[in-house]
C-alpha cells in the first residue's frame, strides 16, 4: 500500500515544524527577557521613555514572529492538503487551521485590547493543540494501515506531551489577563517559560516523529 500524497505532504510538514520550532524558540527567549525587564520596571519605577522603548521592542518582535508563523501556516496548509488526499482526518485539520489563522490575525489586529487579544490567543492555542493531535492521529492512522506499531505508539505519547504544554500556555494567558499588572506579567511570563521549554521538547519530538513517518512512507 502506498500513500504518495501523504509522503509529499509530510515532507512539507517537516519544513513547517522547523519554522514553528524557530518561532517557539524566539518566543521563549523573548519571554525570558521580558521577565527581567518587568522586574526592573517594577523595582525602579522606570520612566515613561523606558516603557516606550519596551513597547517598541514588543512591536518589532511581534512583526518578526508573525512573519515566521505566517510562513509556517502556509507551508503547513500545503502539507495538510496533500495529506488529506490519502487520509480523511487531515481534511478536518484544514478547518481547524483556518480557525487558528483567523484567531492569530485578530490577535495582532487587536493587540492593544487586552481582553480581545487574550481571547484570540487562547483560541489560537487551543486550535494549535487540536492541529497537533489531528496531525499525529492522521499519521498514526497511516502507520496502522502500513502495520507500523512504532508510529502508533510514539504518537500516543506525543499527544500527552502536547496537551500538557498547551494547557500551561493557556494558563499563562489566563493569569496575564486576570492579573493585569506587573506581578501578573511576571507570573505569566514565568509560566510561559516553563511551557515554552516543554513545547520545544514537544516540537523536537514531533519533528523526529514525522521524520520517521516520512522514512516509513519512503520504504
Amino acid at each position: 500500500m502506498e500513500f504518495p500524497n501523504a509522503k509529499k505532504g509530510i515532507g512539507m510538514l517537516v519544513v513547517s515544524e522547523i519554522m514553528t520550532l524557530v518561532y517557539v524558540g524566539i518566543g521563549l527567549l523573548f519571554s525570558m527577557v521580558m521577565v527581567g525587564v518587568s522586574l526592573v520596571i517594577s523595582e525602579v519605577q522606570a520612566s515613561t521613555a523606558a516603557s516606550g522603548i519596551v513597547s517598541w521592542v514588543q512591536m518589532i518582535m511581534t512583526v518578526v514572529m508573525a512573519a515566521i508563523i505566517l510562513g509556517a501556516y502556509v507551508v503547513r496548509v500545503i502539507g495538510v492538503v496533500h495529506c488529506s488526499r490519502d487520509e480523511p482526518l487531515f481534511k478536518t485539520t484544514l478547518y481547524v487551521i483556518a480557525v487558528g489563522f483567523a484567531a492569530t490575525v485578530l490577535e495582532l489586529i487587536f493587540s492593544e485590547n487586552v481582553a480581545v487579544s487574550s481571547a484570540c490567543s487562547m483560541v489560537s492555542n487551543i486550535t494549535d493543540l487540536c492541529i497537533a493531535i489531528f496531525i499525529i492521529q492522521g499519521v498514526r492512522n497511516i502507520g496502522a494501515q502500513l502495520g507500523n506499531a512504532e508510529i502508533e505508539k510514539r504518537g500516543k505519547y506525543l499527544v500527552t506531551i502536547a496537551i500538557i504544554a498547551y494547557s500551561m500556555i493557556i494558563l499563562a494567558n489566563a493569569v496575564g489577563t486576570i492579573m493585569n499588572n506587573n506581578v501578573g506579567a511576571v507570573i505569566a511570563n514565568a509560566i510561559e517559560i516553563g511551557a515554552g521549554i516543554l513545547e520545544i521538547v514537544q516540537y523536537v519530538l514531533f519533528l523526529i516523529y514525522i521524520l520517521k513517518a516520512k522514512k516509513m512512507l519512503n520504504n
